[in-house]
């Protein structure tokens, strides 16, 4: 039928089914926000994770450094 009464006329929505669309809409647009959301704060989470494994490999090194030389030269 297509919006199209069976004499021709075009038929108007109701006010619910306007109503449910346009909500739908709302909720559809604060969805995608959130995914957006969720997708930046993964991006900085993985690049935290990042910075704090190259800070535990220069910690580990470094660690390393101070024991070879406590060793190297007793004291």
């Amino acid at each position: 039928m297509h919006g199209l009464a069976q004499n021709g006329n075009r038929v108007r929505p109701s006010q619910s089914s306007v109503y449910m669309v346009s909500k739908f809409s709302q909720i559809r647009k604060a969805l995608t926000i959130s995914d957006s959301k969720a997708d930046t704060t993964r991006i900085a989470w993985n690049k935290n994770r990042e910075r704090l494994r190259e800070l535990r490999v220069d910690l580990s090194l470094s660690n390393r450094m101070c024991i070879f030389i406590k060793y190297k030269n007793p004291t």
